[in-house]
């Protein structure tokens, strides 16, 4: 096991991976970089050059800033030096053997994940979420605390799931989407949909191949 442990990104995420990762593993040496972001959204990494990825493992610990591009951008560059980036599951978790969980994904403490699910790399899955048996997680999405998830779902790349969400067995939430109004949902979700307590109606983005452009409808 490597003996230091980047957390890197924005806080106050990383002050709750640093203080999960310490639950987890107490002798363990963790250094937290908190990094700024300029104008033009570049971070500066230039504390990282002098560190020996061989010696370390690393962790992106980042809000959902532009449907949660920036936290996988992020997890690219610091991949991209060589460090290894194993997930966080927080202590009080219940995750079945059965299931995966990819690279940098975070999973919040006393959440339940049954049997045979699929989470991709760079996800955040918030406290006290539940999600069912032969559920998909792609990458990058972004699951709040108490989300409810059933069985044989499938939450796409890049989709958000709000406080307050219940999604029943059997649908697909589309990628890139925000579903950010309480309540269940029962019927399959298309890509680019946005779905708000404070919207009347849901945003669908649809694409004009002709016109190289995107319009709402």
């Amino acid at each position: 096991m490597a003996a230091t442990k980047l957390i890197i990104g924005s806080a106050p995420q990383v002050d709750l991976a640093i203080a999960s990762w310490q639950e987890i593993e107490p002798d363990l040496e963790i250094i937290g970089i908190r990094l700024q972001q300029d104008n033009a959204y570049r971070f500066d990494l230039s504390e990282l050059d002098a560190i020996d990825a061989k010696r370390c493992t690393a962790f992106v610990a980042f809000d959902d800033q532009f449907l949660n591009f920036r936290r996988y951008e992020l997890m690219a560059e610091i991949k991209s030096r060589g460090f290894k980036m194993p997930p966080l599951i927080c202590q009080g978790t219940l995750v079945a053997k059965t299931t995966k969980v990819g690279e940098n994904s975070f999973i919040g403490s006393g959440a339940i994940i049954d049997h045979h699910c699929q989470i991709g790399y760079n996800v955040v899955i918030g406290a006290g979420t539940n999600i069912g048996s032969n559920t998909v997680i792609a990458h990058s999405a972004w699951i709040a605390p108490g989300v409810v998830i059933g069985a044989q779902v499938k939450v796409s790349a890049n989709a958000t799931l709000g406080h307050g969400v219940i999604v029943t067995d059997h649908i697909e939430i589309g990628k890139l989407s925000v579903v950010d109004k309480p309540g269940k949902f029962s019927q399959h979700i298309p890509a680019k949909t946005f779905i708000y307590a404070a919207f009347d109606e849901d945003i669908v983005i649809v694409e004009n191949r002709n016109a190289n452009t995107h319009s709402l409808s």
